[in-house]
């Protein structure tokens, strides 16, 4: 796994939806995660969808800054994302 960039900015913004950032870490160190390139953004912004020790299914955008990742935000999956996430892994 790529080590997390945390700092203030970034460590608040990611958390403000109730996931913490131990559990946005699980999502990276998860088997089951996968990335994608989040079009609609300029920036080169990525999402991860994944599941923590606990099972809770969380959506993460992140960037890649100095060959690290940095989580922008993270939520529960929405219905559309469980959707995606349930049809790639039993592919």
């Amino acid at each position: 796994m790529s080590e997390i960039l945390w700092d203030e900015g970034n460590k608040t913004h990611a958390t403000r939806h109730g996931v913490s950032a131990l559990e946005i870490q699980e999502v990276f160190e998860r088997k089951h995660a996968f990335q994608f390139r989040d079009a609609e953004d300029e920036e080169d912004q990525f999402r991860a969808y994944g599941t923590t020790r606990n099972r809770r299914y969380v959506t993460v955008a992140f960037s890649i800054r100095n060959e690290k990742i940095r989580p922008i935000s993270a939520w529960d999956m929405e219905r559309k994302e469980l959707e995606v996430y349930a049809s790639e892994i039993h592919e």
